[in-house]
């Protein structure tokens, strides 16, 4: 059983566990899918967004009928383009060395995406806040019918940044082979995930073959869609090549400074083009502007200083106020408490949490829509979940799909708990729920509404080391937080890490016999229909059995320069779209 390790946790869910953003399988047999050969030329479903509830706005929240309550997700623009012309980004972060075998994917720092691609690459749906996997420098793949072998078919006329030592030369597999290889070392963040190949090799120049040791329908998710960016294979020759960036992206890193900023040009050679056809990149000039403090960049902002970097409900809302034509879109969706999506979870191992009726009847003593409008300043707040409705539908989920233990429902949870031995449906939890300084808010709403109906918790906070090196040996005996990403990555991803029994993600102890038949049978099993239908069977045992209560999400806000367009500010390693600024000063390339 492969384990995500804490050295290496996505960058996404990290940075929202400490600051802000597994796989395995057992040994019952499971019958791979009936059709043996899955093509990269299929996208994902684009499913739209059923209207979901809304909180009523509290005291100091955005008014009904602000820029927020209007925001709508980033549409693709390239009608009436423009070329030319400077962007200029907010860099939040930038990494001492730019070896992705070391730092893992680098997009904390954008310019990764404007400098590398990957074999494949997340792109964003247009219609909804989750991503699906396309063709990058990957043209299209396959996997084998015992689905143990994936091939990649490399895209001709892809070349290389034309800097030394690779001058602008083709892309061949060699160069793959080469990447991905450095991804296997012991000493490499992706290393855990790669521990799964048996083997990678280039075929012929353009064909890469990688075999694994046992099947798995999401391997692609794991070895090539993520920090796995392809370098040319002389790269590694040049003394302190770390601190240069040669890759077959849009734009070409000229100079860099750490905790200063960067600048990159347009690449002349970029193979892709735009939808109608036109030559990419857009824009000649990508300036990146080292700016860590959230009142600085709203300065920065409100200067014309920088096109974007301003997020948030608060400040984008006070941003707009200022500039009355900043462009203002949602960017995802995020947990009551900020950052990645939260819950609570319950030590099954201990009583009274073992007893499915003293989980159901917290649960119910949560009150959902009271917490949104307590904890957060957005105008819209949606039901947590336990997986993306898009692994389990093709049609939004609605609020009664998370089940009747979801719904606010006082006197349900007194019988409950009178029923399972708790005098007056009252119980007190011996220790405390610890949490970090930013759940701070999220901590004391719970504590509130669960005092209100007879049931008391003490809070204790403490430092993140302290909490996550808790979190990751799951040493709670009563109720913890729990966190789990809030994009649409593979369903094995969230079986392996929510619900397999030996993952340490899986803070309820989960492990029950039907879960882990769902379990062995998503890793092999590449047919979407039966896909979904096993995501069902783990989205109903969380739910019904409330193993975890997931906790409101609310729509993520980012500001753009009135003269952006086009660009997306979702997690999209390497699949989104590329910009254009009005005032560019040329009509073509």
């Amino acid at each position: 059983m492969r384990l995500v390790k804490l050295a290496y946790v996505p960058a996404f869910l990290l940075s929202a566990l400490v600051i802000l953003i597994g796989c395995g399988g057992g040994k019952e047999d499971a019958t791979p899918a009936p059709s043996p050969t899955v093509s990269s030329t299929t996208s994902a479903p684009t499913p739209t967004i059923a209207p979901q509830p809304t909180s009523t706005s509290p005291a100091g929240n955005p008014s009904a009928g602000s820029v927020l309550e209007r925001a709508t997700i980033p549409p693709i623009e390239i009608e009436n383009v423009r070329y030319g012309g400077t962007f200029k980004e907010v860099l939040t972060s930038m990494v001492a060395q730019l070896d992705p075998k070391i730092v893992g994917d680098v997009s904390a720092e954008w310019g990764s995406n404007w400098w590398y691609e990957r074999l494949v690459a997340w792109e964003a749906n247009p219609d909804n806040m989750f991503e699906h996997l396309v063709p990058s420098i990957a043209e299209k793949w396959e996997i084998s019918s015992d689905v143990k072998t994936y091939t990649f078919h490399l895209r001709k006329g892809v070349k290389w940044q034309n800097i030394a030592p690779a001058n602008g030369r083709e892309l061949v597999a060699n160069d793959v082979l080469v990447s991905l290889n450095r991804y296997k070392e012991t000493d490499a963040v992706q290393q855990p995930r790669y521990q799964q190949v048996q083997s990678i090799e280039a075929t012929d120049a353009s064909t890469i073959v990688i075999r694994l040791k046992e099947p798995s329908a999401f391997a692609l998710n794991d070895l090539a869609g993520r920090g796995e960016v392809i370098m040319p294979s002389e790269l590694l020759t040049v003394p302190d090549w770390q601190t240069m960036a040669i890759g077959t992206g849009p734009y070409i890193l000229q100079k860099r400074q750490l905790r200063v900023g960067s600048t990159s040009v347009r690449n002349p050679d970029y193979w892709k083009k735009d939808a109608k056809g036109r030559i990419l990149p857009y824009m000649d000039r990508i300036e990146g502007v080292y700016i860590t403090d959230k009142g600085t960049i709203s300065a920065a902002f409100r200067a014309g200083q920088v096109d974007t970097g301003v997020s948030g409900p608060s400040d984008v809302l006070n941003v707009s106020r200022s500039i009355p034509d900043t462009r203002v879109f949602i960017t995802g969706q995020t947990g009551a408490g900020g950052g990645a999506q939260a819950g609570i979870a319950f030590n099954t191992k201990n009583a009274p949490w073992s007893d499915v009726r003293v989980r159901r009847a917290i649960s119910m003593l949560i009150n959902h829509e009271e917490f949104a409008k307590t904890v957060v300043t957005a105008p819209r707040w949606y039901y947590g979940f336990p997986l993306p409705w898009t692994l389990v539908s093709d049609t939004p989920f609605k609020p009664e799909d998370m089940g009747p233990y979801y719904k606010f429902n006082p006197e349900e949870s007194k019988k409950l708990l009178m029923d399972a031995g708790f005098p007056q449906g009252k119980m007190t939890i011996k220790t405390p729920f610890k949490f970090t300084a930013d759940r701070a808010p999220l901590a004391q709403v719970l504590q509130q509404q669960l005092k209100q109906n007879g049931v008391d918790i003490p809070l204790q906070s403490e430092d993140n080391s302290t909490h996550f090196s808790a979190y990751y040996v799951r040493a709670h005996q009563d109720l913890t937080p729990t966190y789990q990403v809030r994009v649409d990555f593979s369903l094995n991803w969230y079986a392996e890490n929510k619900y397999s029994p030996q993952s340490t993600q899986n803070t309820s102890f989960i492990d029950d016999p039907e879960v882990n038949k769902a379990i062995k049978e998503i890793k092999v099993t590449l047919d979407k229909a039966r896909s979904q239908q096993l995501a069902k069977i783990l989205w109903n045992y969380d739910t019904q059995n409330v193993y975890n209560i997931w906790l409101p999400l609310i729509d993520n806000f980012a500001a753009y320069s009135p003269r952006v367009r086009n660009l997306a500010t979702r997690w999209s390693n390497g699949g989104r779209p590329l910009p254009w600024l009005t005032d560019g000063p040329r009509t073509t390339p």
